[in-house]
Protein backbone atom coordinates (compact mmCIF):
# COMPACT_ATOMS: atom_id res chain seq x y z
CA UNK A 1 0.00 0.00 0.00
CA UNK A 2 1.07 3.69 -0.03
CA UNK A 3 2.57 5.52 2.55
CA UNK A 4 0.80 8.27 4.38
CA UNK A 5 2.27 11.69 5.34
CA UNK A 6 1.09 11.04 9.15
CA UNK A 7 2.79 7.41 9.53
CA UNK A 8 6.01 8.79 7.78
CA UNK A 9 6.18 11.79 10.37
CA UNK A 10 5.74 9.16 13.09
CA UNK A 11 8.66 7.09 11.58
CA UNK A 12 11.07 9.38 10.31
CA UNK A 13 12.90 12.14 11.66
CA UNK A 14 12.87 15.43 9.93
CA UNK A 15 15.53 14.96 7.34
CA UNK A 16 14.31 11.74 6.66
CA UNK A 17 11.45 13.06 6.38
CA UNK A 18 12.63 15.72 3.94
CA UNK A 19 14.23 13.26 1.89
CA UNK A 20 11.13 11.03 1.59
CA UNK A 21 8.96 13.81 0.51
CA UNK A 22 10.43 14.25 -2.21
CA UNK A 23 10.72 10.80 -3.63
CA UNK A 24 8.45 9.50 -6.24
CA UNK A 25 5.42 7.75 -4.91
CA UNK A 26 6.63 4.20 -5.43
CA UNK A 27 10.64 5.49 -5.03
CA UNK A 28 9.19 6.65 -1.34
CA UNK A 29 7.12 3.84 -0.67
CA UNK A 30 10.36 1.60 -1.61
CA UNK A 31 12.51 4.03 0.52
CA UNK A 32 10.42 4.58 3.72
CA UNK A 33 9.74 0.50 4.11
CA UNK A 34 13.60 0.08 3.89
CA UNK A 35 13.59 3.00 6.61
CA UNK A 36 11.37 1.28 8.77
CA UNK A 37 12.31 -2.29 8.70
CA UNK A 38 16.26 -1.18 9.63
CA UNK A 39 14.32 0.83 12.66
CA UNK A 40 12.39 -2.14 13.12
CA UNK A 41 15.56 -4.43 13.66
CA UNK A 42 17.38 -2.54 15.27
CA UNK A 43 14.89 -2.10 18.09
CA UNK A 44 14.43 -5.87 18.22
CA UNK A 45 18.13 -6.43 18.62
CA UNK A 46 18.32 -3.69 21.35
CA UNK A 47 15.49 -5.68 22.63
CA UNK A 48 13.96 -2.53 24.20
CA UNK A 49 11.46 -2.69 21.15
CA UNK A 50 9.17 0.82 20.37
CA UNK A 51 10.21 2.21 23.88
CA UNK A 52 12.99 3.68 21.77
CA UNK A 53 10.87 6.20 19.44
CA UNK A 54 11.52 5.31 15.82
CA UNK A 55 12.58 9.58 15.87
CA UNK A 56 14.94 8.50 18.29
CA UNK A 57 16.71 6.75 15.48
CA UNK A 58 18.08 8.33 12.09
CA UNK A 59 19.06 5.84 9.25
CA UNK A 60 21.33 6.46 6.42
CA UNK A 61 20.11 4.49 3.04
CA UNK A 62 22.90 3.85 1.49
CA UNK A 63 24.61 0.97 0.06
CA UNK A 64 25.54 0.49 3.23
CA UNK A 65 22.66 0.79 5.62
CA UNK A 66 23.59 2.26 9.19
CA UNK A 67 21.76 3.80 12.24
CA UNK A 68 22.50 6.62 14.91
CA UNK A 69 20.78 7.07 18.30
CA UNK A 70 20.13 10.45 19.27
CA UNK A 71 22.84 11.46 17.04
CA UNK A 72 25.53 8.81 17.90
CA UNK A 73 26.45 6.02 15.31
CA UNK A 74 25.59 2.61 16.18
CA UNK A 75 27.77 -0.40 16.05
CA UNK A 76 25.88 -2.60 14.41
CA UNK A 77 25.45 -4.30 10.94
CA UNK A 78 22.08 -4.60 8.21
CA UNK A 79 22.07 -7.81 6.36
CA UNK A 80 19.02 -6.98 3.86
CA UNK A 81 17.06 -9.98 2.69
CA UNK A 82 15.29 -9.91 -0.99
CA UNK A 83 12.19 -11.62 -0.89
CA UNK A 84 9.50 -9.98 -3.72
CA UNK A 85 7.06 -8.10 -2.40
CA UNK A 86 8.63 -7.75 0.88
CA UNK A 87 11.39 -5.87 2.42
CA UNK A 88 13.28 -7.75 5.10
CA UNK A 89 16.54 -6.36 6.95
CA UNK A 90 18.19 -7.90 9.67
CA UNK A 91 20.11 -5.58 12.88
CA UNK A 92 23.29 -7.83 14.25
Amino acid sequence: GSVTTKLMQKVATEREYAVLSILEKNAQNDAFYRLWTTKESYVKRDGRGFYIAPTELSVNLSETLSISKNGIEENVSFMEIPLSGYKITVCY
